[in-house]
């Protein structure tokens, strides 16, 4: 993969090794190898977010985390649902990674492939803070 397309090369490899079920830590392993050996390390995150991406197009798949303080209700993760599919207009699925934020005072962070939709209680309380100040 030391081509000029070396990138999209790796972003499809990624994304066809986890398609075909290859082990994701073995995986993670050898393209963190790959990245130091060719001084791309600080390409990681958005080579990840081009593979939840092109992932997302080939499966109709809308993959995102939230953060939050506490596991979502079921409520909650249909409205998130919702939201994604109407954001994502080709979505069929939705996949959520709930991830704990114990500074999270309440609401939630929404972190898709090439975006991020901030509902935290404190980014809303900073928001009013600029908006009086």
């Amino acid at each position: 993969m030391r081509d000029e397309h070396w990138r999209e090369n790796l972003v499809e490899y990624i994304a066809k090794s986890l398609e075909k079920g290859q082990d994701a830590g073995k995986l993670s392993t050898a393209v963190a190898a790959y990245l130091m050996e060719n001084c791309h390390t600080s390409e990681l995150q958005s080579i990840m977010r081009d593979v939840q991406e092109l992932r997302g197009r080939r499966h109709e798949v809308v993959e995102l985390s939230v953060s939050s303080a506490h596991d979502l209700e079921p409520a909650q993760i249909s409205r998130i649902e919702d939201m994604a599919k109407k954001q994502y207009g080709g979505a069929k699925r939705v996949k959520i990674h709930n991830v704990h934020d114990e500074n999270t005072l309440g609401g939630a962070k929404l972190v898709f492939a090439n975006s991020v939709l901030d509902l935290s209680i404190r980014t809303k309380l900073n928001q009013l803070r600029e908006a009086i100040g």
